[in-house]
C-alpha cells in the first residue's frame, strides 16, 4: 500500500512539474542597445535574479539577458542592487533596462517590452503568528513592502486600510516580519518562497495567489530605439529555439516546490520496503509513514490546484482590464470580429466613452481620486444591458450591442448615478457612435468601426457637445494627415520661401520685405500655408518651422550685406513660439547681433492674447536684443494700442478688411486714420496690407502711414527673382 501511494505521489509531482514548465514556456522576451547593455536589477530575487557566493548575477533573467546580447553581439553589463535603486539607475542613465512588473502606474515613467514571464503575489507571515489568507484581512495591521515594488504602487492606489512598512529590499520585507516590526509581508510568491528557503525565516505562504501581472523589460519612457531592440533580440530567442531551452533549464526552480517533499516521500519508500520485509513488528511504522505520505500528496495536491488557479488567473489578466474587471481592448476587438459579417437583419452599435476630466482630476485631486474616478464609471457603465463593456485605459471606454440603443437615454442614464459620495469626483463623460449593418460589415473590421466611434468622439469634444454619430462628413482631411506625415518625415526639406517687397511711404533709406513660407511638394505642387500651417500648430511643429524661417531668413540678410543692400526681412512667428522657454535663447545663439535689428517678428493680434503674460515676457526680451515686434492682422481682435504699448511693440500691420475700403467707406477709413494717428503717438510704426490701387495708396500717404504692402508694389515672388525686385528702388 505504500508503494502504491509512493507512485501516486510520483504522478502528482510530475503533473505539477508539468503545468509550472508549461506556464512558464507561454512567456516571451525583450532587449536593449549599444555595444554594452547595461541591465539593473534586484540582489534578492531567486530563483529569477540574484548574486551568488561569487558576487556573480546569477538566475533565470541574468541568463535570458546573456543570451539576448548574445544575439547583436553586444556585451550584457548586469548589476544587481537594491530594488528602489534599480528602478532608479534607469531613470537616472545609469542603466539601460532593468526587467519588472509591467503596470499602469509605472507606465508613466517607462515603456515595456512584450511580456516574457508572469508572477503573482502572495501573503507570507510568521509559522506561529496570524495566517491571513486574503488581502481584506490585513486591515488596520502592519504590512510590510519593499520600498519601489509594486505591491507598494497597488497599497498606494488603493484604499486598502493598512500601515505600510516600508522594507530595503525584498528580503529585508521577509526579515522584518520574522521580527516583528510587521505583521506580514506581500511580495511575488515564487521568489520569496525560495527566499524563505535559502535563508532559513520561520515563515510560510498564508494566501491563495493574487495580483497575475505580466514581468518585462521597462527602459526609461521615449527610449523607443533600445525597446525595439530588445523585442527583437527576444524574439529571436523565441524562434530559434533559445528562450525554450533556457526556460526548460530553469523551470524546476522558476515554479517553486519545496524541495523536502519529494525527496522524503523516496526516502520514505526504500524504507518502508525495509521494515515490511524485516518484521511485521514495526507495523505502525508503516501507517505512520503512511499517513505522511498521504500528507504530502495532499500539499501537492494544494499545490497543482493554486498553480491551475493561477493559469486561471493569467488567462482572465490576458483578456481583462486589471484596474476596472472589465474587457480590455484585445478581446473587446475579438468579440467585434467574431460576429462580423452581420446577419441580414442584424445592426451593430458601439459607443465610445472618454472620461474627458480625467487629467484634470489626476492633476488637482491626485490618481487616486482619478482611478476611483474610473472605477465608479466602470460600475455605472455595467448597467447599460445587453451590452458588452471594455476599457482601453486612460479613461476610455467602449460598449458594444446588437439591441436598439438611444444615445441620448444612456447619456441620461449615465449622468445620474447614486454610487457618488460627498468626496468623489463626478466625471465628463463625452460619447462617440458608430453603426454598422450588413451592407457595410463586410468590408469593415473592429478596428475601423472602433475608429469611426473615436472620429465621433473627437468631433463631439471639438464641438464640446456631449455626444455625436459617426458620419462620412466629419472624416479627418485625408490631404492634412498626408502633409502631417510627411513633414514628420522630410522635417523642413520642401519648404521655400517667398518674399514681397513693403514700400516706405515716409523713407527710412532701408528696404522692407516680409518672408512667406511655401511648401514645394514633390506631387502636390506648390502650397499656400493656410494648408499647412494650422496643422502644425496643432501637432506642434510649428516650433521647428518658425526656427526654419528665421535662419533662412538670416542668411538672406547676409546674402543683402555682401551686396551693400540694406533690407528688413519681417518673420511670421506665432503665439507657440512666445510661450515656448527656449525660444528667446534660440534667437540669443542663433541670430547675430549686428543683424537683429534688420528683423521684425510679426505675430497675430488674437496670439498675444493667448498667454499675455508670457508673451509680455518674451517681447521684452526680444526687444532688449535689438529685435522689433509687430502686430499683424491688427483691428481683428480684441487689444487696444496703448496695451500693445506695455507688450514692448514696435508696429502695427493694418488688416486688409479695413485698408481696402478707406476710399469708399467712411467707418474704415476712420479707423485707419485714428489708429495711424494713435499709433503714431505712442512711437508705433504703421504698416497697411492690401494695398491694390492708386487711391488707396495716395489715401495712406496723406493719412502719413509709413509703410504699405500689397500686389499694387508687389506680389510675393520665389527667392530666385528677388534680387531684381529689391534693386529696382
Amino acid at each position: 500500500m505504500g508503494v502504491v501511494q509512493f507512485y501516486t505521489a510520483s504522478l502528482i509531482a510530475g503533473l505539477l512539474y508539468a503545468a509550472s514548465a508549461a506556464s512558464t514556456h507561454a512567456n516571451e522576451t525583450p532587449s536593449s542597445a549599444g555595444k554594452t547593455i547595461k541591465f539593473s536589477g534586484s540582489q534578492y530575487y531567486p530563483p529569477l535574479e540574484w548574486i551568488d557566493e561569487n558576487g556573480s548575477a546569477h538566475g533565470f533573467i541574468s541568463d535570458l539577458e546573456r543570451e539576448m546580447a548574445n544575439v547583436t553581439d553586444h556585451q550584457a553589463d548586469i548589476q544587481l542592487m537594491q530594488w528602489n535603486a534599480a528602478l532608479q539607475t534607469v531613470l537616472t542613465g545609469d542603466a539601460d533596462a532593468v526587467p519588472l512588473i509591467a503596470s499602469e502606474q509605472r507606465s508613466a515613467q517607462f515603456d515595456f517590452t512584450q511580456p516574457f514571464f508572469y508572477v503573482a503575489h502572495g501573503i507570507f507571515a510568521r509559522n506561529d503568528g496570524p495566517q491571513f489568507t486574503s488581502l481584506d484581512q490585513l486591515a488596520n495591521r502592519r504590512v510590510a513592502v519593499a520600498r519601489g515594488a509594486y505591491a507598494e504602487d497597488q497599497f498606494v492606489a488603493t484604499d486598502y486600510n493598512v500601515e505600510l512598512v516600508f522594507a530595503r529590499d525584498e528580503l529585508n520585507c521577509l526579515e522584518v516580519v520574522t521580527q516583528r516590526l510587521a505583521d506580514a509581508c506581500v511580495e511575488v510568491a515564487t521568489t520569496s518562497r525560495a527566499l524563505i528557503e535559502r535563508y532559513d525565516l520561520p515563515l510560510q505562504l498564508t494566501s491563495p495567489p493574487f495580483w497575475p501581472q505580466p514581468y518585462a523589460f521597462g527602459v526609461r519612457k521615449g527610449n523607443t530605439e533600445l525597446l525595439d531592440l530588445l523585442n527583437s533580440q527576444l524574439a529571436h530567442l523565441v524562434v530559434t529555439g533559445k528562450y525554450q531551452q533556457l526556460s526548460e533549464r530553469w523551470a524546476s526552480e522558476l515554479e517553486w516546490q519545496q524541495p523536502s517533499l519529494l525527496e522524503q516521500v523516496k526516502d520514505l519508500a526504500w524504507l518502508i520496503s525495509a521494515l515490511l520485509v524485516a518484521t511485521l513488528a514495526v507495523a505502525s511504522w508503516g501507517w505512520l509513514l503512511r499517513r505522511e505520505v498521504q500528507a504530502k500528496t495532499a500539499e501537492l495536491s494544494d499545490e497543482l490546484k493554486i498553480s491551475k488557479n493561477l493559469q486561471q488567473q493569467v488567462a482572465y489578466a490576458a483578456t481583462h482590464d486589471d484596474l476596472t474587471g472589465l474587457l480590455n481592448r484585445k478581446a473587446f476587438f475579438d468579440i467585434i470580429n467574431n460576429q462580423l459579417p452581420l446577419d441580414a437583419q442584424q445592426r451593430l452599435t458601439i459607443v465610445v466613452v472618454k472620461i474627458a476630466n480625467i487629467d484634470s482630476i489626476i492633476t488637482t485631486f491626485g490618481y487616486t481620486s482619478a482611478v476611483n474616478t474610473v472605477k465608479h464609471f466602470a460600475q455605472r457603465l455595467q448597467r447599460v444591458q445587453s451590452a458588452t463593456h471594455a476599457h482601453f485605459g486612460s479613461g476610455l471606454f467602449g460598449v458594444i450591442t446588437s439591441e436598439p440603443l438611444s444615445i441620448a437615454l444612456l447619456v441620461e442614464q449615465l449622468a445620474t448615478s447614486q454610487d457618488i459620495s460627498w468626496n468623489d469626483i463626478e466625471p465628463s463623460p463625452v460619447y462617440g457612435v458608430a453603426s454598422l449593418t450588413k451592407s457595410d460589415s463586410e468590408q469593415i473590421d473592429a478596428a475601423e468601426l472602433v475608429r469611426h466611434a473615436l472620429t465621433a468622439l473627437a468631433h463631439a469634444r471639438k464641438r464640446r457637445i456631449p455626444f455625436f454619430e459617426y458620419t462620412q462628413r466629419i472624416e479627418p482631411n485625408a490631404e492634412r494627415l498626408q502633409l502631417l506625415d510627411e513633414f514628420h518625415k522630410v522635417g523642413c526639406k520642401q519648404f521655400v520661401l517667398h518674399y514681397q517687397q513693403q514700400l516706405s511711404l515716409n523713407s527710412d533709406g532701408r528696404h522692407h520685405i516680409e518672408a512667406l513660407i511655401r511648401w514645394q511638394h514633390p506631387s502636390l505642387g506648390l502650397i499656400s500655408p493656410n494648408r499647412f500651417i494650422p496643422m502644425l500648430e496643432k501637432s506642434g511643429g510649428i516650433r521647428k518651422v518658425t526656427r526654419w524661417v528665421i535662419l533662412e531668413a538670416v542668411k538672406k540678410l547676409v546674402w543683402f550685406q555682401r551686396l551693400g543692400i540694406e533690407v528688413v526681412i519681417s518673420v511670421n512667428i506665432t503665439s507657440h513660439d512666445l510661450v515656448d522657454d527656449f525660444f528667446v535663447p534660440f534667437v540669443r545663439d542663433d541670430i547675430p547681433e549686428s543683424l537683429r535689428d534688420h528683423l521684425i517678428f510679426e505675430v497675430t493680434e488674437r496670439e498675444l492674447f493667448d498667454n499675455p503674460d508670457k508673451a509680455r515676457s518674451a517681447m521684452l526680451e526680444l526687444s532688449s536684443m535689438g529685435i522689433r515686434c509687430s502686430v499683424d492682422d491688427f483691428g481683428t481682435g480684441y487689444s487696444t494700442l496703448s496695451y500693445l504699448h506695455d507688450l514692448a511693440v514696435d508696429e502695427v500691420k493694418l488688416d486688409r478688411l479695413f485698408v481696402s475700403q478707406i476710399c469708399h467707406n467712411e467707418r474704415s477709413f476712420k479707423i485707419v486714420k485714428s489708429t495711424i494717428e494713435l499709433a503714431h503717438e505712442l512711437g508705433l510704426t504703421v504698416v497697411a496690407e492690401g494695398v491694390e490701387d492708386d487711391a488707396t495708396m495716395t489715401k495712406l500717404a496723406e493719412l502719413n502711414c509709413d509703410r504699405i504692402q500689397g500686389f499694387l508694389i508687389a506680389k510675393p515672388v520665389p527667392e530666385e527673382t528677388l534680387d531684381i525686385v529689391v534693386t529696382r528702388n
